[in-house]
């Protein structure tokens, strides 16, 4: 009974077809791989020696209660089949070639379909979470499932029964692999409970799809999250740092969202964001519209709303015309990419962009905002030093850009050299059809 051991999740009474309350036998899969007390199930020798591997075999695994994950299960990996990937329209005999293994939310809607309190690493690979409200649904109502997955910590105050079992324990270490969040209000959600650690999770090649937030952190000790190659689509935000944070992302893609990273606010301590590689671009009026009201439906995706102790870096963004060029010469040319207010910091390197680019102001009793562009392209309607908005107590730097205002290589392409914009000054030098300007 050693380690390389998986535990089927059907073995214990799990039927997998999107019909059966699966909620019981999935508990019991999960504790028996980590070497909890089963009267029906040998014990293993030790509790390290448990598999700590469940198999999801493909189905639709329907769970009507909340399944708590704690320490008692540090180091479980879940595993399913099919991933992010849909089921093939291939079929043999009409059935599909590849099916999905996928846990669907089919409780109340306000409790979370799994919350993990103070485990450590856990690992999620190939499985789809649905909060069962349907594809395409974009009406934000109370009948959608509350949250996938819930992420805490374990401290007296918030969680006094588990602190009495398993002391203090700060959640971390927790992976991704492969997963598709779909269909809730929350895809996940950090200290939904406790104020306290509830950091360092990776997420690698995972999708957050019709969802009115893909991933939201709620405290300043929320730190540490990886996102690498993951994607985005029909969502209200993408990712939501509610009172700071930090974060990396690397290739992050994506489509109909209506704000991509939400930051409300920051710290001395936290507050710094890296993006390298970026593009998440929305076709306005196309069918397949923004998620929300009427009005978002005629709006360019923001792909960073930003306020207070934040610093963000982007390398290697596009973000592509759609939205700001429509085929019947309309578009919206007034939403900008960027939103900075009071005190955040953005700079933006080796990108692409069109459309209007910055909105950016702060109080005369915050820290400025500043914006840097370096070795950027402006393409479509982008020219910085017409539309872009700087308000009080902020500055928008330029350094090595070129600026094409309607298409390539034409007669009013220029670069510029170095220019910055306050709304008292203006400095700037550049070249201009190959001539010296300032």
């Amino acid at each position: 009974m050693g380690n390389f051991q998986v535990i089927n999740v059907k073995n214990y009474g799990a039927v997998g077809n999107g019909g059966h309350d699966d909620t019981s036998a999935i508990r019991a899969a999960f504790d028996v791989a980590c070497g909890l007390k089963n009267p029906n199930e040998p014990t293993w020798p030790e509790l390290t020696d448990a598999p700590r591997v469940v198999y999801f075999p493909p189905g639709r695994y329907y769970i009507t209660e909340t399944i708590e994950l704690t320490p008692d299960h540090n180091r479980l990996k879940i595993i399913g089949v099919g991933g992010t990937n849909t089921d093939s329209s291939r079929k043999v005999d009409g059935n599909f070639i590849v099916k999905k293994s996928k846990l669907v939310w089919n409780g109340n809607n306000t409790d979370p379909m799994i919350h993990i309190f103070g485990a450590k690493s856990l690992v999620f690979q190939d499985l789809s979470l649905d909060g069962n409200n349907g594809h395409g649904d974009f009406n934000y109502s109370e009948d959608k499932a509350n949250i996938l997955i819930a992420y805490d910590s374990i401290d007296a105050t918030t969680s006094p029964a588990m602190s009495s079992t398993f002391g203090a324990s700060g959640s971390a270490g927790i992976q991704f692999n492969r997963v598709q969040f779909l269909s809730a209000k929350t895809g996940f959600e950090c200290s939904v409970v406790s104020p306290i650690c509830g950091a360092d999770v990776t997420f690698i090649d995972t999708q957050f799809h019709h969802l009115n937030t893909g991933f939201k952190t709620n405290s300043d000790q929320n730190v540490n999250y990886m996102f690498l190659r993951c994607g985005i689509g029909w969502c209200d935000v993408g990712f939501h740092f509610e009172t700071g944070g930090s974060a990396i992302f690397n290739l992050l893609g994506g489509h109909h969202t209506n704000t991509v990273l939400k930051i409300d606010d920051g710290d001395k301590n936290i507050g710094n964001y890296a993006i390298h590689g970026l593009k998440v671009e929305t076709n306005i009026n196309d069918g397949n519209s923004n998620p929300g009201s009427s009005e978002n439906n005629s709006k360019r995706t923001v792909l960073v709303d930003a306020t207070g102790w934040v610093t963000i870096n982007i390398d290697g963004l596009t973000s592509g015309c759609g939205g700001c060029l429509q085929s019947d010469g309309t578009g919206d040319t007034e939403t900008a990419l960027f939103k900075l207010r009071d005190g955040a910091q953005l700079s933006v390197n080796a990108s692409q962009m069109s459309g209007k680019t910055a909105d950016i102001s702060s109080g005369n009793d915050k820290a400025p905002c500043v914006l840097t562009y370096n070795n950027c392209r402006f393409i479509y309607f982008s020219d910085p030093t017409e539309n872009a908005s700087v308000g009080n107590n902020s500055v928008m730097h330029l350094r090595d850009c070129v600026v094409a205002n309607d298409e390539f290589n034409t007669y009013n392409n220029h670069a510029i050299t170095s220019w910055t914009y306050h709304k008292d000054y203006i400095m700037g030098y550049g070249l201009q059809n190959g001539n010296d300007s300032e």
